[in-house]
C-alpha cells in the first residue's frame, strides 16, 4: 500500500494465473485505487 499527497492509497498486488486460450496461463500486476482517504473501500485501476 502506498500513500499518495492527496490522502488516497494506491495497492499494487499480483492477480494469480487465469487460463487463456488453449492451456496458457497468464499472471500480472494489478493496481487498485482507495476511496480517498477510506483505505477499506477499492476500486480496480482500469486504463
Amino acid at each position: 500500500m502506498v500513500p499518495m499527497d492527496d490522502g488516497s492509497f494506491r495497492l499494487y498486488y499480483v492477480g494469480g494465473p487465469e487460463r487463456q486460450a488453449g492451456n496458457d496461463y497468464q499472471q500480472g500486476i494489478g493496481l487498485a485505487l482507495s476511496d480517498g482517504p477510506n483505505y477499506r473501500r477499492w476500486r480496480r485501476w482500469e486504463q
